[in-house]
């Protein structure tokens, strides 16, 4: 008999109110797809959430894939430009849902503070 776990869904991220689509997700052929790049006057405030509200959000900025061990969600996150270890260039933002013990995939965001 199989087993199927349904994966969670991937948080969201929207930036000072404004819902960002993922930026360059990898699909299953290793190809690259998504939206451009958004672009924002600085500093923003980074809010992400997730269908289920008891799921766990884990975040990064420095384009590692989040683990148990990276910054879990707890509130808007403010982001400044030079502020936040990047300074005039893109900063990839990535997250993952953890609900009752299962994982969802990687979501990838890519902005840009003006």
């Amino acid at each position: 008999m199989a087993i199927t776990v349904e994966l969670p869904a991937k948080p969201t991220l929207t930036v000072d109110g404004t819902t960002v689509n993922e930026s360059m997700v990898e699909n299953g052929d290793l190809n690259y797809t998504g939206t451009a790049i958004a672009s924002f006057s600085g500093p923003v405030s980074l809010v992400f959430a997730h269908t289920d509200s008891n799921a766990e959000i884990r975040f990064t900025f420095n384009e590692r894939n989040p683990s148990l061990n990276s910054t879990l969600y707890s509130s808007a996150v403010t982001v400044r430009e030079n502020g936040n270890g990047f300074g005039g260039d893109n900063l990839v933002i990535k997250a993952k849902a953890h609900v009752n013990g299962v994982v969802s995939d990687v979501a990838r965001w890519e902005i840009r503070l003006t």
